[in-house]
């Protein structure tokens, strides 16, 4: 076996404490919860150990008749081209979108590196994807990656403006 879920929540356990971040764990399933500004993740030991499944179960919805449908599919086709490490799902049925990283591990142990690079990577790019998805569905318009912390750019101009 790679690796097991006691060992991932030992991995897990320094990574949230030092963000603040409470988690609940299923053993029997080997799944592990937790929620960052009001978005649900999940982490999954699959496979007997061999594969590390991060992901978020419902980012948006995204359904057929929706004005906007045909941009915010497009946009999630052009995510999954401009972002590494996330990949995308929408499900045809019910229009659900959803975000997936997958740590391979077949017959090695998880690092404390790789999952956090797979947690941090899916929770920063899905909290992007999701406020990106949101303006689509509500204006239309793909904002790209303008949608990003807004007072980090007045920051960024008022530096700006000071050093003219």
């Amino acid at each position: 076996m790679a690796t097991t879920f006691e060992q991932v929540c030992q991995l897990l356990e320094p990574q949230f404490q030092e963000l603040g971040w409470d988690y609940s764990t299923n053993p029997d399933p080997g799944l592990i919860g937790f929620v960052v500004e009001g978005l649900s993740f999940a982490i999954h030991v699959d496979e007997q150990g061999e594969l590390l499944n991060c992901f978020v179960p419902h980012l948006v919805t995204v359904s057929d008749d929706h004005p906007h449908a045909p941009i915010a599919l497009e946009t999630l086709l052009a995510m999954g081209w401009e972002m590494k490490l996330v990949r995308w799902q929408r499900d045809p049925d019910e229009g659900i979108v959803s975000a997936t990283v997958e740590v391979p591990l077949e017959d090695n142990h998880l690092s404390q590196a790789q999952l956090e690079r797979a947690i941090q990577g899916l929770v920063d790019l899905s909290l992007f994807a999701q406020q990106r998805l949101q303006v689509i569905l509500q204006t239309g318009e793909d904002p790209g990656f303008e949608v990003e912390d807004d007072d980090a750019d007045q920051e960024a101009d008022q530096e700006e403006d000071g050093n003219d």
